[in-house]
């Protein structure tokens, strides 16, 4: 279901050890087992978040990992790859407090000619999943995607209350060849309607008010936001084109 993201080479063999893939959250496939059982060791030992190799040094004794989640931009940590043993380094926003931050999680539909879309819902903290408002935030390019993990412009509408939809519509990056090619030429038109069908998705599971939806994005998004009210002016109550390609 997903591309080769990264290919991560060895600083001492130049060899290539792993990819890096993404379907609902960062993945790493290596191919060196030292490395496999470092990872599996990290991930024991940092069992909240998601532990992505960075670099090693030189020689390949030392690694470092960042540790990141969708409630935490993250913390490195210096790994001694004989050993295993983790030193915590610093934080990457020490201000930022994981606890007081809403959780995203991975979603799938069918589009209403039976292509599977993959995205991500983000829900306000505290608050029950039913009846939000919601913000629709289509992502730039298109060819590029939405990933899970920490973002602070979804953090912030969160923290306002608002349930956020991301969208990969067919032509978003990572998902093969095939859906990429789905979406050539279909700028406002099937992009479009995967965008309203998942704003339709969360409307049939009774997680958002269908009379407080607004649309919202950058670049390619921005379009999308203006022929979200353009073509379903019944389904947002506002939208917001910014940098839009117009």
């Amino acid at each position: 279901e997903a591309d080769v993201g990264r290919l991560v080479f060895s600083s001492r063999t130049h060899a290539l050890v792993g990819v890096t893939y993404e379907t609902d959250r960062p993945e790493v496939m290596w191919f060196r087992r030292g490395l496999r059982d470092l990872q599996v060791s990290v991930d024991r030992a940092l069992t909240n978040t998601c532990n992505l190799l960075v670099n090693t040094s030189r020689d390949e004794t030392k690694a470092l990992f960042l540790a990141m989640s969708d409630r935490d931009p993250g913390t490195y940590y210096l790994v001694d790859v004989s050993s295993h043993h983790l030193r915590k380094l610093f934080p990457v926003a020490e201000w930022i407090h994981p606890q007081e931050m809403a959780p995203t999680k991975y979603i799938e539909y069918i589009a209403r000619d039976g292509l599977k879309i993959h995205g991500y819902l983000t829900l306000p903290l505290g608050r029950p999943a039913q009846n939000l408002p919601l913000v629709v935030n289509p992502h730039g390019g298109p060819v590029l995607r939405d990933n899970w993990g920490f973002d602070p412009e979804v953090q912030f509408l969160a923290n306002r209350g608002y349930a956020v939809l991301r969208v990969n519509f067919r032509g978003s990056a990572g998902y093969g060849k095939t859906f990429l090619e789905a979406g050539f030429k279909q700028w406002g038109l099937k992009q479009q309607e995967d965008i309203t069908d998942g704003v339709k998705w969360t409307i049939s599971q009774r997680i958002v008010d269908p009379k407080r939806i607004a649309i919202y994005g950058v670049s390619y998004g921005g379009f999308a936001a203006l022929c979200g009210l353009e073509q379903t002016p019944e389904l947002y109550r506002c939208g917001i084109c910014y940098a839009g390609v117009t």
